[in-house]
């Protein structure tokens, strides 16, 4: 393995869920604006296909590991899913506590995520010039 591709695969994933983390966003505020719109009902986005995609890459190497399964077909993509909450009597389901709460909790975890890719920059700076931070 070259040097790129060592970054690639440090850097990739933190990309990826920060990608994530947009989206999710951007569902959450559709939310929030339409908490009010009869009729609409509160989506969120699934990440289950990108952890299972994650996780294959493991190797079993002990009997009592779980093995992992092949793709389901959409690896690369979100799901979009309603959220099954109470429906009010106009038809709408979002519950503005919960959205709130969904939204802290994904800032909390962009704000991880970029962190980390800052970190990871800052390394690559470094293992580059020989001097860190500079």
């Amino acid at each position: 393995m070259n040097f790129l591709d060592a970054v690639d695969r440090s850097i990739a994933p933190v990309v990826q869920g920060l990608s994530q983390r947009s989206r999710r966003h951007a569902a959450i505020a559709a939310n929030v604006a339409n908490a009010d719109t009869p009729g609409y009902r509160a989506v969120d986005v699934s990440f289950g296909s990108q952890l299972e995609k994650a996780r294959l890459g493991l190797r079993t190497t002990h009997p009592g590991h779980r093995s992992g399964g092949a793709g389901n077909g959409s690896a690369g993509r979100d799901q979009v899913v309603f959220s099954g909450g109470l429906v009010r009597r106009d038809g709408n389901d979002v519950d503005i506590d919960r959205e709130m709460s969904k939204l802290a909790r994904n800032q909390i975890e962009y704000q991880f995520l970029a962190r980390r890719l800052s970190s990871q920059f800052g390394k690559l700076r470094e293992a580059i010039t020989g001097r860190a931070g500079g």
